[in-house]
C-alpha cells in the first residue's frame, strides 16, 4: 500500500490518502474517495510510509493525455462544424438567387452582376 498527498483544485489545503495504486506521481490528476463522496485531486507525492491521517482511498488515475486528445478533437470537431453551417448558408443563398432568377427577369440581371463583381473581386 502506498500513501498519497493531494490537494484539491479549489483548495490550499493537503490531505492523505490510501492507495494501491503502484504508477502515480507528483502532478497526475487522481479520482479520490472520501467522505464528502468522490472528487478530482491532484497528486503533491507519494510515499510507502504509512500515514494514520490516512483514511479515504485514491482509486483512480486519470488519463490527462486522454482528456487533452477528446478537447482536441471536439475543439477541431466545432471548427469544422461552423465550415460546414457557413458553407450551406452560402450554398443554399445562391441556390435560393439562381430559383428566383428563373422566374424574375430582374433578379437575374442583378444575379449576374453579382456574380461579374465576385469574379473581379479575385482578379
Amino acid at each position: 500500500m502506498k500513501y498519497v498527498i493531494c490537494k484539491y483544485a479549489s483548495g490550499y489545503k493537503e490531505y492523505v490518502y490510501k492507495t494501491y495504486l503502484e504508477d502515480l506521481v507528483e502532478d497526475d490528476l487522481v479520482v479520490v474517495k472520501n467522505t464528502n463522496g468522490v472528487s478530482l485531486a491532484t497528486v503533491v507525492s507519494v510515499s510507502d510510509t504509512p500515514d494514520p491521517m490516512a483514511r479515504c482511498f485514491v482509486f483512480q488515475k486519470v488519463d490527462k493525455i486522454k482528456i487533452e486528445h477528446i478537447e482536441k478533437v471536439e475543439a477541431e470537431k466545432s471548427k469544422v462544424l461552423t465550415q460546414l453551417k457557413e458553407r450551406r448558408k452560402k450554398i443554399e443563398t445562391t441556390s435560393i438567387y439562381e430559383q428566383l432568377a428563373m422566374v424574375d427577369s430582374e433578379m437575374a440581371r442583378l444575379l449576374m452582376q453579382y456574380k461579374s463583381l465576385d469574379k473581379m473581386s479575385l482578379l
